[in-house]
Formats: C-alpha cells, sequence, structure tokens
C-alpha cells in the first residue's frame, strides 16, 4: 500500500489531467465548428465520419470541413492522418459488426454494400475528366497507404466468415477500381 504522502500528489495531478484535458468534440455540430485540430484528433474525427452508425445528413459536410484542415498538414502528417482514419474507421466498423445481432448485422453488411453500389454507379456515370481527376488523386503516396491499410484489414483483421460476409461489397469496390483504371 501506498503511503498518503504519495498517493495524495498522484491523484491530485490524475485529476488535475483530467480536468484539463479536453475531450475531442465528436457531435457532427461541434466538428463543424472546430478550426484547430491535432493530426490524431484529425485522423480519428476523419475515422468516425467513415462509421456506418455516422449521421449521414452530416457526414459530407463535416468530411469536407475536416479535409480542409488536413490541407494544412504537411504532405507526411496528410498521410498519416488517412491512414490513420481509414485504420480506426476499420477497427470501429469491425466492433460494431461483431457486437451486433444476426439481424442489426445483415442490414449493416446491407448498408454497406448499398454504399459501395451507390459510389461504383457514381464513378461508372461519372465524366471521364472527373475520373481523370480521381485517378490523379488516387495516385498519391497517400491514396497508396490508405489502400494499403485496406488491403490489411481485410486480411490480417477480418476472419474467414467476416471475408465471405462482406464478399458481394469487396466485389463492387473492385469493380469500382476496374472502372477508375480503364
Amino acid at each position: 500500500m501506498l503511503p498518503l504522502a504519495v498517493l495524495t500528489p498522484i491523484l491530485l495531478a490524475i485529476g488535475i489531467f483530467l480536468l484539463l484535458d479536453k475531450p475531442e468534440p465528436l457531435a457532427p455540430k461541434d466538428m463543424l465548428a472546430k478550426t484547430q485540430w491535432t493530426s490524431d484528433e484529425l485522423g480519428r474525427a476523419l475515422g468516425r465520419s467513415m462509421s456506418p452508425h455516422f449521421d449521414r445528413n452530416q457526414r459530407s459536410n463535416v468530411q469536407r470541413h475536416l479535409y480542409q484542415q488536413v490541407k494544412n498538414l504537411s504532405p507526411e502528417e496528410r498521410r498519416q492522418v488517412n491512414v490513420a482514419a481509414v485504420h480506426y474507421a476499420i477497427d470501429e466498423t469491425l466492433a460494431q459488426l461483431r457486437a451486433m445481432p444476426g439481424d442489426k448485422r445483415r442490414e449493416m453488411m446491407d448498408k454497406l454494400n448499398d454504399r459501395a453500389f451507390d459510389n461504383y454507379m457514381k464513378i461508372q456515370n461519372m465524366p471521364e475528366s472527373k475520373r481523370q481527376e480521381l485517378r490523379n488523386a488516387l495516385d498519391s503516396e497517400g491514396a497508396k497507404a490508405v489502400g494499403g491499410e485496406i488491403v490489411n484489414a481485410v486480411y490480417g483483421k477480418l476472419t474467414p466468415a467476416e471475408r465471405g460476409e462482406l464478399g458481394p461489397t469487396i466485389k463492387l469496390w473492385i469493380k469500382t477500381i476496374d472502372v477508375l483504371e480503364k
């Protein structure tokens, strides 16, 4: 047992830290209001905005705001933020999926598949000039790092059963990439 003389300053330091530590604003309206972000906060906030449970009505506004903040970072910091965001989004989505009962899980898988299909159709119907812009953006080192993180997640974090469940969505992602490469 620690003596009270040692324990008191430790508890005081912890108490001060907890009082001074400002939690990251995670509500969409708070994210939109915040203008000063650390790289870690941006990674978590972007990752959270990619979560299937994030408010869809606010997603694009929040992501646009966050990416404006990311533009202020160095190329290496941008790459790190994007990788952290994808890593966070994947981990968060997997945690949500694994905690869901079967019917809710199927509903979420269907949502992911619907979003993948919507993205596929959007890119399929995109003018060639816009597709070229997207190709150029995806050819960056940051985009390649994000793609690598996704591949690592599919093979390293998903169980074989989960890969089977996500099979249709993964096929749509591959079709989307194929459309971009044409």
